[in-house]
């Protein structure tokens, strides 16, 4: 420990064994076991026992974590609503001009379309930002946390779980221009360009 931890003072909190090619987990825990029983304060763990203890430690976390994932749902719940509150004030405001859209040829399921991929397209980038935003201080917190436990970082990326996220921003968005969409559809054609619209 002096050696290999020289400002330490020969204390550390955790020190990792990789195993040579050929020697398994079990062997080194017994090798290591049989030098370190003049320490009896030191404890020798097996790779899973060592997972359980960090699972254990990081336990605490759940409900925090669980509380997170709720809010999380809340505010993608307040932007969809949020979105659709948009799309519907400019249905609204923007009568004329679909009027004039579909009076030089537009039809109206291309009118609904066009508001459709604008709310998908709103939602999508909106959790592209929140992602790429999350991501980082999502690993900074999870850095801190494992090293602060575990003594190194590990931290994993759910990919497929980042993926299915953006579906559902997409799905949300198309959710939420589902009214609008319909609205503007279904506006009538001279109602929408005469002078009192």
């Amino acid at each position: 420990m002096d050696r290999y931890f020289p400002l330490g003072h020969g204390q550390a909190d955790l020190t990792p064994l990789r195993a040579a090619p050929g020697a398994g987990p079990a062997a080194l825990t017994a090798a290591v076991q049989r030098v370190m029983v003049r320490y009896p304060e030191v404890t020798v763990t097996d790779p899973a026992t060592y997972q359980q203890q960090r699972a254990s430690d990081l336990g605490g976390l759940g409900g925090v974590l669980g509380l997170l994932t709720a809010l999380g749902l809340l505010a993608a719940a307040v932007a969809t609503l949020g979105i659709a509150n948009t799309l519907a004030l400019a249905v609204t405001e923007g009568t004329r001009e679909f009027g004039l859209l579909r009076a030089v040829g537009m039809t109206a399921r291309q009118v609904a379309a066009m508001i459709r991929w604008e709310s998908v397209i709103t939602a999508v980038s909106g959790a592209l930002l929140g992602l790429t935003v999350g991501i980082g201080v999502g690993a900074a917190v999870a850095r801190a946390v494992t090293v602060q436990q575990a003594g190194m970082a590990t931290i994993t990326l759910p990919a497929s779980q980042l993926l299915v996220d953006l579906v559902l921003a997409g799905t949300a968005g198309l959710l939420a221009a589902a009214v609008p969409a319909h609205r503007a559809a279904r506006l009538d054609l001279r109602t929408a360009i005469s002078i009192d619209a």
